[in-house]
């Protein structure tokens, strides 16, 4: 068990709030299971030189637990080594090894001279707080135990050799508000652990990232609100999860060589986002993940084979959505409040594995993106299509297992399309359907074999 010490330092100066940095006991519980610490950072508006829970802006964790990083000869020390002076920096020259952890916090050192000689740290790394300091190099370090997190370090503008660092359980680089791209990370490639770089204020590219090509684990691109460009992911061909949400300066997402998404890939929150291309993406282990881009119009994956589920959501101006080569999806579709969506491609889908639900896709006029979709595993509810008149498209479908739902779609008339449809499995709902007749509704029900109950208003 690690003693974590309770710190907190000042590491901005002036007549406007200082940034402040906490490191706090983090007991056992979800966070971290077996304890550990929590890194907060935030400005200290009210100026009592701390930082209380309400000015909390961001906060990391970093866990105790089994390292796999063990010191390997030379000189060595134990326990959990804090750095803020040049007399604690001195103490560690010479070193090979840390049994533990560092932390270097609050100081006025402006690159990492001192720590040239260490190689090891077998717990976590912690870089916080630490305001003049504007690159890391100097850093030696080659293999860290837990996780190496750099935070708020207001004028830190180069990550120097971080990028050479062989082994962490995982790269945290957060609120670092100077920082305008990855230089120091040219040095990852093929990676088994999970990066973030999160609410860096200043960030405008991921120059540095260039050489990476794999990541089995997490790689998360979030909160940087500038970020303009994603050109350095050229070369990424699979992930386990990809995340790029939270900018409010991109403007498209092409990712060339990106073939395998081992579980999922999430783009949300992105305000200027207009076009996504995946034009070698051929598998996604879990979910596509498209939601709260409100300039977003245009998703295009060409060579998509098959993905467990795809969401797309509150996307207000997207226009096409197109996944020609898709046959298979495991779980689900769901398109929500897609007002202007279009244009459907998927051409190709004969099954999807539990429900397609479209809602609130306005100017979506026929339903012939569906053309070969023969059976719905779960719900197939369409609701909200204002300009369709009848589920033209889906004349090879034949089955639903689970619900299907048909309701307040303003202009829907008949069931022309649905030629071939002959079994509901379970409840079937067709509800507040203006133009509809009930006799249509009534007709269309008569018709079809209908496992549970039948709704019709």
């Amino acid at each position: 068990m690690r003693a974590w010490l309770v710190l907190g330092f000042l590491v901005a100066c002036g007549d406007s709030a200082s940034s402040v940095v906490r490191v706090d006991f983090e007991p056992p519980g979800a966070n971290c299971p077996e304890g550990g610490a929590a890194i907060h950072t935030g400005l200290d508006d009210n100026r009592n030189g701390e930082l209380d829970a309400d000015e909390i802006d961001s906060t990391q964790f970093v866990c105790n637990g089994m390292s796999l990083v063990q010191c390997s000869g030379g000189t060595i020390v134990k326990g959990t080594i804090t750095v803020q002076t040049n007399a604690d920096l001195a103490e560690l020259s010479g070193v090979d090894c840390i049994d533990g952890d560092l932390l270097v916090v609050g100081t006025a050192m402006r690159d990492m001279s001192g720590l040239d000689t260490l190689d090891i740290v077998t717990g976590d790394v912690v870089i916080a707080g630490n305001d003049q300091l504007t690159s890391l190099s100097g850093l030696a370090l080659r293999d860290v135990g837990r996780t190496l997190l750099v935070q708020g370090n207001s004028a830190l503008a180069d990550l120097a050799t971080i990028g050479d660092v062989r082994r962490t359980s995982q790269l945290t680089v957060i609120g670092n508000d100077s920082l305008v791209d990855l230089r120091g990370l040219e040095g990852l490639r093929d990676l088994n652990y999970p990066i973030t770089i999160a609410n860096n204020t200043s960030l405008t590219s991921l120059a540095g990232l260039d050489n990476l090509t794999s990541n089995s684990r997490n790689l998360a691109i979030r909160g940087n609100r500038n970020l303009a460009n994603i050109d350095a992911l050229a070369q990424l061909r699979s992930a386990h999860i990809l995340e790029l949400s939270g900018s409010s300066a991109l403007r498209t997402i092409t990712l060339p060589a990106l073939e395998k998404i081992n579980a999922r890939l999430i783009v949300t929150t992105n305000d200027v986002l207009d076009a996504v291309s995946l034009p070698a993406l051929t598998t996604s282990g879990d979910y596509l993940q498209f939601e709260s881009n409100v300039a977003l119009r245009t998703v295009d994956a060409p060579v998509l084979v098959s993905t467990s589920s795809l969401i797309v959501k509150s996307s207000a101006l997207l226009e096409t959505l197109s996944a020609p080569k898709l046959v298979l999806t495991s779980a689900s579709i769901t398109l929500d409040s897609v007002p202007r969506l279009r244009t459907l491609n998927f051409t190709a889908l004969t099954s999807i594995g539990d429900s397609l639900v479209i809602s609130t896709a306005g100017q979506l006029v026929d339903l012939s993106g569906f053309a070969n979709l023969q059976s719905v595993g779960g719900t197939l509810r369409l609701t909200g299509l204002d300009t369709m008149v009848s589920p033209t498209g889906l004349g090879k479908l034949s089955i639903v297992y689970g619900d299907l739902t048909i309701n307040g779609n303003a202009r829907l008339r008949n069931f022309t399309g649905l030629e071939m449809f002959a079994e509901v499995g379970n409840n079937l709902n067709i509800l507040q359907n203006p133009m509809m007749t009930s006799q249509t509704a009534q007709q269309f029900a008569n018709r079809i074999s209908v496992g549970g109950t039948t709704t019709i208003n």
